[in-house]
């Protein structure tokens, strides 16, 4: 949303804030006759009217205030975005000059530098380790099922047992 934007929105948003409290001024006088003329509005009302008023007139600055805000953010993060750049790109050249970039590559990658007989290997792909977790997956149902035909014979067992004694 621009600044004109929030601005007319406020416009809009005070103009329907007095209607309401001009709505409840006219309430007010009907329910109270001619005795606000003596001795004022309520005070509710009367300090509803000065609070509308008193946000309507800071809002521009509030919306300013936000803007530079925002500006500021926007500056930092750019900068931030930029610092860390050159120095991944020095890191970069450093380890690729050493000759370890790859095995930086595969720590970022895996978290881990995975190294047989010197040699790095790649990361592994989506369908490897989607594998490798339905192995492990089936290996434990199966590892399940085996324990649960043990705990069955030793039910059985037990109860033969307990039957006979």
């Amino acid at each position: 949303m621009t600044r004109d934007e929030m601005l007319a929105l406020a416009r809009k948003a005070r103009t329907s804030a007095l209607l309401a409290i001009q709505n409840s001024e006219g309430c007010a006088v009907n329910h109270f006759g001619g005795d606000h003329e003596l001795h004022g509005m309520p005070g509710w009302l009367a300090d509803c009217r000065m609070d509308v008023e008193t946000f309507f007139a800071a809002f521009p600055e509030m919306v300013m205030a936000l803007e530079d805000r925002a500006s500021h953010t926007e500056r930092r993060y750019r900068h931030t975005r930029q610092w860390n750049a050159e120095r991944w790109e020095r890191i970069t050249a450093y380890a690729k000059e050493r000759g370890f970039w790859n095995d930086i590559a595969c720590i970022m990658a895996n978290g881990t530098l995975t190294m047989s007989e010197g040699v790095t290997y790649d990361p592994p792909t989506y369908a490897q380790q989607l594998n490798a977790a339905i192995h492990r997956a089936e290996a434990a149902e199966d590892r399940a099922s085996d324990l649960q035909g043990q705990l069955d014979n030793l039910r059985a067992s037990l109860l033969s047992e307990k039957g006979e004694g």
